[in-house]
């Protein structure tokens, strides 16, 4: 089932296709990948939050600093809201690259946050971070 965002996605999709902004094969790959997206070292979850009622979570640890701004990059596009963990100083640089106005989070941590509350949002990232501290150690 489509929601609301889907539905304004996949209507500004359908109108650069129609206006001949869009090739059919570049229509069929961004529908394919309306819900999520494989960028070869990750599948994006462009829908979590509409599903979980809170947005994607990147889980840096493991991944190279290239991998978790491609990650942000690609969610950023959809997603008003990321919350990124076990990440450090230099990663937080790079990700500041792609959005401004990203926040340090608990030190090892950085949310990007595009609406809401931010005192709500920093709550839900420190719950976060505490639940996959408890599933890692």
């Amino acid at each position: 089932m489509l929601n609301s965002m889907d539905l304004n996605e996949l209507a500004k999709l359908l109108a650069a296709y129609k206006s001949g902004g869009l090739e059919t094969s570049d229509a069929v790959e961004r529908i394919k990948n309306l819900h999520f997206e494989d960028i070869g070292f990750a599948r994006v979850d462009h829908s979590r939050a509409s599903r979980q009622g809170f947005p994607e979570v990147v889980f840096g640890g493991g991944k190279t600093r290239a991998q978790i701004v491609g990650i942000v990059d690609r969610l950023v596009q959809r997603s008003p809201n990321i919350l990124v963990t076990r990440t450090d100083e230099g990663t937080f640089g790079e990700i500041r690259n792609v959005v401004a106005d990203a926040l340090p989070v608990d030190g090892d941590a950085v949310a990007m946050q595009q609406s809401g509350d931010p005192v709500h949002y920093r709550r839900h990232a420190a719950r976060v971070k505490q639940v996959l501290h408890q599933i890692l150690t």
